[in-house]
């Protein structure tokens, strides 16, 4: 047997002793066979990717843009001093350290820019429609989708996209001392262009943008370089990311798959590896991670059925005039009218009170 085959058989000696001795029921070939893609090989995509070639997961794509700097070596933890001298792409670069690690591995490297809303397309609008047609492709040929990427406006697109097309998304967000892990609800039952809800006719699970008032914007474009990068605990990252990886393997065993629904987590329905959260949110500083469980928001920037039925009418002509501009978003999900009735609310409720303190 050759060094490649060795490495390759011996990288999965933990896997089997866990189901030999510990969880007999568990489904290996379930998660190995998983089509994963990571939005994002910052921090966090680097720590992601490792974890899931500790799960034997063997098809990992790895989207970025940027290149490795110097500031990247000491926290993002697949890159080397000599991809930061040559100023390598960060997902070319990730794609070979993790082929040297495991070389069975097939992880292809996309250099892609995502797309944000507040962008006026002008003269690039065909580079952006492509730019749509490429994450779009890629989501829907992937079994599952890591939001990884340093901004929340670059999160937007491929939320829709995963809603629309039914592709799960674990989602993983870093503050200083806290951070969020979260799965998205799958909708994949359509009706014409009518989106109508999950398999159980529940229901969906919330988003990352369920509880936004406004639509996303370019919140880094007039920001210093300080504001621009993510400042977090070094440990906190890799917590994040090694949950956000459980959460996968949790999900690939339970019986509901990724169909696991708020009615199910209340009643405590779990998988040979325990119960699947659709929530957790972290704080290092009291050593506490909490669950929750929300519900999927009518009025949602980014899975709302109003949105979500939008696309399915028009495709990327939809997507493009919501990312030239987000205050269409607020118009086609409902966002501005509500603002506008709690706005009047408001203005009659200090009306009658001022006036009742006049007399």
């Amino acid at each position: 047997m050759n060094p490649e085959e060795r490495a390759n058989k011996g990288s999965q000696c933990n896997l089997q002793l866990m189901k030999w001795r510990a969880a007999p029921n568990i489904q290996l070939d379930e998660i190995q066979n998983c089509k994963a893609l990571l939005l994002g090989t910052g921090t966090l995509g680097c720590n992601v990717a490792r974890n899931l070639l500790m799960w034997g997961v063997r098809h990992i794509t790895l989207v970025d843009r940027s290149t490795v700097s110097y500031s990247n070596l000491g926290r993002q933890t697949l890159f080397l001093f000599e991809d930061a001298k040559n100023g390598t792409e960060k997902c070319i670069a990730g794609a070979s350290a993790l082929r040297n690690i495991i070389p069975g591995v097939c992880v292809t490297p996309v250099s892609l820019n995502i797309p944000i809303p507040g962008k006026r397309a002008g003269a690039d609008k065909q580079e952006l429609i492509e730019r749509v047609a490429v994450l779009r492709d890629l989501i829907t040929s992937h079994d599952v989708v890591f939001l990884l990427t340093d901004s929340r406006e670059s999160r937007w697109l491929p939320s829709l996209l995963a809603a629309a097309h039914g592709t799960p998304v674990i989602n993983v967000a870093l503050g200083f001392d806290s951070f969020l892990v979260r799965r998205h609800g799958v909708v994949s039952v359509t009706s014409g262009s009518n989106v109508v809800g999950t398999d159980h006719g529940e229901q969906p699970l919330s988003c990352y943008f369920c509880k936004d008032i406004y639509a996303p914007s370019k919140s880094q474009l007039s920001s210093t370089l300080d504001r621009q990068c993510t400042v977090t605990r070094p440990g906190v990252s890799s917590m994040a990311s090694a949950l956000a990886v459980e959460m996968l393997a949790s999900l690939y065993q339970n019986p509901a798959g990724f169909r696991f629904t708020c009615k199910e987590e209340l009643q405590g329905n779990p998988g040979c590896l325990g119960i699947v959260p659709s929530i957790m949110r972290g704080n290092i500083r009291s050593y506490q991670i909490n669950h929750e469980i929300e519900q999927r928001s009518s009025k949602c920037t980014a899975c709302s059925a109003s949105i979500l039925n939008q696309y399915h009418a028009h495709g990327t002509d939809f997507i493009i005039k919501c990312l030239e501009d987000p205050c269409f978003i607020e118009e086609v999900c409902g966002l501005k009218e509500q603002r506008s009735t709690d706005e009047a609310a408001l203005c009659d409720t200090f009306s009658d009170s001022s006036s009742a303190n006049d007399n």
